[in-house]
């Protein structure tokens, strides 16, 4: 359909689009249907009061002279949860008030779970990054899973900026799920720590995303796995500064002597091992012929007791510098030098190949238990 069309052409610009953009793609986008005669889109935009809704579209089936005729709210910088059912509510009245054949939400991007919402209104919706689900008389599209393609920058509210991963680690912490935490407490357990205001300003944007619930006595995390997948969907992998090595030990025997060597060197929560790598270690799904790690700091030590030859192909160690200290978070003393659960099932969606097999084994194996509990 031409919306794919339309959405590379503004996805390479990253363009937000605005409220004609918007209607323009979904008029396109509706022509391009072999069901229709002559279609014809018409937009009427009320200006003398708030009527609730931003246009009228009609659409004429094939072989009638009568159109269909369905409301449109254009939202331009998208829906979270909480404002989808306020919404929907209201546009269900509209569409009764007002005898509309359907009714409709444009938005640059529509989560699934905001999408989720309007449906059960009967409300549906179209957005700019390739989503939809409409339906009125013989028609109904649906189409979803694209990504957010106007990824929400900090000062828009964005649960994943660098900070947001710090809070959101301990939140989805398989072993603190569960747990109603305060602020503070979710202060200090974010690695490295952030202040008392990053956290109530991620608290605020979580709770209007409902991914999370105040009581007297604090916060707490609702559908981990859905801001999980969340995270992994919404943010773009980060560029890495990687280093490849060749090493003659095989990967077991590799790994074991990565431990010991972090513990002698006392580089424990600054070297930990990673990706493919640390699924294999926390619950092995896809036996690799390398081995995936971040560090951070001082390498030269590491690269001597590990006996890393640095090669341009035919390597079996790929090392990253870490993109931020917060992959480090959840390493103890007495467990093995891996990333967590949670950055590991993130690394591993972001991966592409067999990274969201292995990330989906993970999930299955170590995550959704504590998550279902």
């Amino acid at each position: 359909m031409y919306v794919q069309q339309w959405v590379n052409s503004h996805m390479k610009l990253n363009i937000l689009p605005d409220k004609d953009a918007l209607l323009s793609g979904l008029r396109q986008d509706l022509r391009a249907l072999p069901i229709y005669s002559h279609p014809h889109w018409t937009t009427f935009v009320e200006t003398k009061s708030d009527p609730g809704f931003d246009a009228i579209g009609e659409l004429y089936p094939l072989g009638s002279d009568t159109p269909q005729r369905w409301g449109i709210a254009v939202k331009p910088r998208g829906i979270e949860p909480r404002e989808a059912e306020l919404l929907g509510a209201r546009l269900a009245e509209i569409k009764v008030d007002r005898h509309f054949d359907g009714m409709m939400v444009l938005a640059p991007f529509v989560s699934e779970a905001s999408a989720e919402i309007l449906w059960k209104r009967g409300i549906g919706y179209w957005d700019a990054s390739g989503n939809c689900r409409i339906s009125s008389g013989a028609l109904y599209i649906e189409r979803k899973g694209f990504p957010n393609r106007y990824v929400r920058q900090a000062s828009q509210g964005s649960s994943f900026t660098r900070m947001g991963q710090r809070i959101l680690r301990p939140l989805l912490d398989p072993e603190h799920i569960g747990r109603t935490w305060t602020l503070r407490e979710l202060a200090k357990a974010a690695y490295p720590g952030v202040s008392l205001g990053q956290v109530h300003a991620l608290a605020k944007v979580l709770e209007n995303q409902n991914h999370l619930s105040r009581t007297p006595e604090g916060i707490k995390i609702m559908n981990p796995e859905q801001l999980l997948r969340s995270w992994a969907r919404e943010t773009k992998p980060p560029k890495l500064s990687q280093s490849r090595f060749y090493s003659y030990m095989p990967q077991d025997t590799f790994r074991k002597r990565f431990e010991e060597v972090v513990h002698d060197l006392g580089l424990g929560g600054k070297t930990l091992l990673a990706s493919f790598t640390a699924a294999s270690e926390l619950d092995p799904f896809v036996r690799q012929h390398r081995s995936f790690l971040y560090w951070s700091g001082e390498q030269e030590s590491l690269k001597k007791a590990l006996e890393l030859q640095a090669v341009p192909d035919g390597d079996n160690v790929v090392a990253s510098i870490a993109p931020d200290e917060g992959v480090f978070y959840g390493w103890r003393a007495d467990h093995p030098p891996v990333t967590c659960p949670v950055q590991t099932f993130i690394d591993l969606m972001q991966a592409g190949g067999r990274g969201e097999d292995a990330a989906e084994h993970l999930f299955d194996r170590i995550l959704k238990p504590r998550y279902t509990a």
